[in-house]
């Protein structure tokens, strides 16, 4: 009687500690380990809130500033539009030869080109290989060591590729004036420096005048006077969507040229210029 009752307890003992095993492994442990999971979640939670909470924070400092960045970009687009302009550019120039005292004989845009960016790194190349190849170098002997072959001239490798803007395109343009040597020097001052529309100027054209009278659409002259020439770009970038209207001619490295305000043709004068000699 007595072994058997052991032998209950015991069969009682190990039964209890199997259900009690049977329970951490089966219910308590996967709640821990839940529990574990959740607090973490909270805590990523918690920081992702943190982190949102200061990008609102920045965003609306940066929001109190949006009237000034809408004027900053309005004063870019008038500097370089998002179409030709010519018209508009026509009377500026008009205005600027008037406040300057010279006369505008004509203006002439060309067709619009599109801009590749080149880098520094590119330009020094290309800049080495002229030189290079207007300079005779001896021939390299048979034994001479292999060396690194340099890159072709007008290329640019990968590490100096440069992004360019779709849609970003220069216009020829000549402007030819006549004055007074002061009058056509402040009228390419104002054309470098004071036009609201950005013009690079690139090359300037001088020719001493004597005196003759007016004729052919050309004003009077005195000794000294002065026709200039001045060459250049003006600027458009149009909007990426549109840019496909800018597409390169096949093999013209051309594009078209931007249109003009409407009902606007870019090439009649003004009232009170000329744009034909």
């Amino acid at each position: 009687m007595g072994a058997s009752m052991k032998t209950w307890v015991g069969g009682a003992v190990a039964l209890c500690v199997a259900i009690l095993a049977g329970g951490w492994f089966l219910l308590v442990s996967p709640q821990r380990a839940t529990a574990d999971e959740v607090r973490s979640q909270t805590a990523s939670n918690e920081s992702q809130n943190a982190d949102l909470t200061t990008q609102v924070a920045s965003l609306k400092k940066k929001f109190e500033t949006i009237d000034a960045l809408k004027a900053r970009l309005a004063a870019a687009s008038a500097t370089i539009p998002a179409d030709a302009q010519l018209a508009e550019l026509v009377n500026e120039l008009n205005t600027a030869a008037s406040s300057s005292g010279a006369t505008i004989l004509a203006v002439t845009p060309a067709p619009a080109q599109t801009v590749v960016l080149v880098s520094p790194e590119a330009k020094a190349v290309t800049a080495g290989a002229s030189k290079a190849a207007a300079t005779p170098s001896p021939t390299p002997s048979a034994t001479a060591g292999t060396s690194k072959s340099a890159p072709a001239a007008g290329t640019t490798s990968a590490s100096t590729a440069v992004p360019q803007l779709n849609g970003f395109v220069a216009i020829p343009l000549a402007v030819e004036i006549v004055g007074s040597y002061e009058s056509t020097k402040t009228m390419l001052d104002a054309v470098q420096l004071k036009l609201t529309r950005y013009v690079l100027v690139t090359n300037v054209t001088s020719t001493q005048l004597s005196k003759t009278p007016a004729a052919q659409g050309r004003p009077s002259s005195n000794d000294g006077d002065v026709d200039m020439v001045i060459n250049g770009y003006a600027f458009v970038l149009t909007p990426v969507a549109s840019s496909s209207t800018g597409t390169a001619a096949s093999g013209s490295g051309t594009t078209q040229l931007p249109p003009a305000s409407p009902g606007r043709n870019p090439f009649l004068a003004l009232p009170g210029t000329s744009t034909t000699r």
